[in-house]
């Protein structure tokens, strides 16, 4: 079973030492006896810790700024539909709160025109923009500008003021985004790649909703709305157009029922039709934090279909589903011994066995790079010291098996994804492409483009997800570089396939300055070793959103000193079977080592008796399939 907890304690801690002031808000414990001051602003519920903010209604008599920062105020409240806050407008049907959300470092309003006398006046409120969640509640890194948006008030028949004009969607502080939105996960099954099941492999799509009010039916509804329209030729949906969820009741059991609507009556029919719908909701659900909401006792452990007024459960899918995100194999990793060769490690055991294949011509002065492929076909890419040539065979094959399938003059970063594409960076700049794919076969090279590059920028490092739907990449620019998220476009045949990198996100552009290596973390974050200009090299976590800019991913554990490679296993963190790897080569007092990141209350860095080259490479470069 895969059991999601995201960032949820982090936040949890984050909101409770915000000390909040919810001016405008009455604020009361969502559940027992009311304590001796229930009539406060500020009441917290001691068993839980439990803040709920309630809506207040416009007052007769207020002026415009008091109104202003009331209806502001409403604007983080727990009210679900917003309706105390539409009583502030002439024409509560004319404003789409679900239309974006803009979070700002701060608030500041300022008449701009009218007066009171006249019965016509305008606010601006203004800030700087921290991030925006636009309509698909997909997360925007804030772009450290100023806005300003208009708020219009006029005097009605009664002699009351109420707004007549605003923006759309919803204006917060950041204190507020943190403490009242969440993210989770949608699942989407990948175009054009297959698991080991033989199944497409499920492909997150992070969004933010409301943690507080119904976080499991906001993300069922945001499921069967479909996938955003950029990634269309990146993954696809079982649920059809017109399908609505009727509601999402979870049980004690973990059993999430889900009601779908449909004017198909056969819409849950078809067996397989119906377990695809699940595996993706229960995948999406199980997502979910739900420690904030009203469903905090209760992970989703799995998913049941029925369809409108039908009590007859449709189909069930829970943790053991085909379909599922890419997952590696749980324990062994590779590394580079004192000779240059490719040995295998037991990362729980520690056992080290050497690979009986030959991996490099005997001509080859050791390995510089390489990467094992997901699965169990047992494929290995290898790039000499040179790096003009990269050599692919098998771990138990023998020189005879093992060719160069791409020449080039400075090849780096091979990397394999579960549909057995191999991908690799060639820093020729005279390279009809600096990112390469070999297809599984072997007999197709496929230059990559890569859209959104900025000018002068090269791709000096990757490391692909193992559903092949997403790429993490190292972007140099002059002699910074930092570290960007696309995801990767296919089409055309399978066997001569175009490959595009599209949607390119650069999660920590204002945060790190020079980066070494990244490695897939989960299923939508990547860590990463770099280091700003005022710290030292370190390892760090960061969402594929980017929103870890605003919101903290969980710490990463600290490097150590020398390190120059990373490796995590693509799958939820266990701390005993899947291990953080890295090495020590840098390091002039403990250089060529492997450590792995310990277990317990305390871990630290633990260093193996395992010997990497101490000369003429980079270093062990231990590292997971992948």
């Amino acid at each position: 079973m895969r059991v999601r907890l995201r960032r949820s304690s982090v936040r949890g801690l984050s909101a409770l030492a915000l000390g909040m002031v919810l001016t405008g808000c009455a604020t009361m414990p969502d559940s027992g006896a009311p304590g001796p001051d229930s009539g406060s602003q500020e009441t917290t519920n001691q068993a839980n810790n439990r803040l709920v903010v309630v809506a207040v209604p416009p007052q007769a008599g207020e002026a415009p700024a008091e109104l202003l920062v009331s209806f502001l105020d409403d604007l983080v409240s727990d009210e679900p539909d917003y309706s105390t806050a539409k009583e502030y407008l002439a024409d509560p049907g004319a404003w789409d709160p679900s239309a974006r959300v803009t979070v700002l470092d701060e608030i500041r309003q300022s008449r701009t025109s009218g007066s009171l006398a006249s019965g016509k006046i305008t606010y601006t409120v203004s800030g700087t923009v921290d991030a925006m969640l636009d309509a698909d509640q997909d997360y925007v890194q804030g772009s450290n500008t100023e806005v300003h948006e208009q708020f219009s008030f006029v005097r009605n028949a009664k002699g009351n003021w109420q707004i007549t004009g605003l923006p759309p969607g919803l204006i917060i502080r950041s204190g507020d985004f943190q403490r009242l939105y969440e993210s989770a996960n949608l699942y989407f099954p990948a175009n054009g790649s297959h698991n080991s099941n033989g199944v497409p492999p499920l492909v997150a799509d992070p969004i933010w909703m409301r943690s507080r009010i119904d976080p499991l039916e906001d993300a069922a509804r945001a499921l069967v709305s479909g996938f955003p329209a950029q990634l269309g030729s990146v993954v696809t949906s079982a649920f059809p157009a017109g399908v609505s969820v009727g509601s999402v009741l979870p049980n004690s059991d973990g059993t999430a029922k889900v009601v779908l609507n449909s004017s198909d009556r056969t819409l849950l029919d078809d067996q397989n039709a119906c377990t695809e719908m699940a595996a993706q909701m229960y995948a999406t659900l199980s997502s979910v934090p739900v420690q904030q909401g009203e469903q905090s006792s209760q992970q989703v452990s799995s998913v049941a279909l029925y369809q409108g007024s039908d009590v007859t459960q449709k189909c069930w899918v829970g943790g053991n589903s085909p379909y599922a995100p890419a997952q590696g194999p749980a324990s062994t990793a590779y590394f580079v011994d004192t000779s240059g060769h490719l040995k295998s490690l037991n990362v729980v055991t520690e056992h080290v066995a050497s690979v009986p294949g030959v991996l490099e011509p005997a001509s080859a002065a050791g390995i510089s790079a390489f990467a094992v492929a997901p699965g169990n076909g047992g494929q290995v890419a290898v790039i000499p010291h040179d790096g003009q040539d990269l050599y692919v065979g098998t771990l138990a094959g023998s020189a005879s098996s093992q060719h160069s399938a791409l020449h080039g003059k400075a090849l780096s970063s091979p990397s394999w994804d579960g549909t057995g594409t191999l991908w690799v960076v060639d820093s020729d700049p005279t390279a009809p492409s600096q990112v390469m794919a070999l297809t599984a076969d072997g007999t197709h090279r496929v230059p990559v483009t890569v859209e959104g590059l900025p000018p002068g920028g090269s791709v000096e490092g990757l490391r692909v997800s193992q559903d092949g739907a997403r790429i993490a990449l190292i972007i140099g620019e002059g002699n910074q570089s930092t570290v960007a998220v696309g995801w990767v476009e296919r089409s055309g045949p399978a066997a001569s396939p175009t490959l595009t990198v599209i949607g390119l996100r650069y999660i920590a552009l204002s945060k790190l300055t020079s980066v070494q290596a990244v490695s897939w973390a989960d299923d939508d974050s990547v860590i990463v070793l770099g280091q700003s200009t005022t710290s030292a090299k370190a390892l760090s976590t960061w969402e594929m959103d980017g929103s870890s800019v605003l919101i903290p991913a969980p710490a990463a554990p600290q490097a150590t000193s020398g390190m120059t490679s990373v490796s995590a296993l693509e799958a939820d963190p266990d701390p005993v079977k899947e291990p953080l790897i890295g090495d020590s080569y840098d390091d002039p007092t403990d250089s060529g080592k492997v450590y792995v990141w310990g277990t317990g209350t305390n871990p630290t860095w633990k260093k193996l008796q395992v010997q990497g080259q101490t000369t003429g490479s980079g270093g062990p470069m231990p590292s997971y399939p992948g």
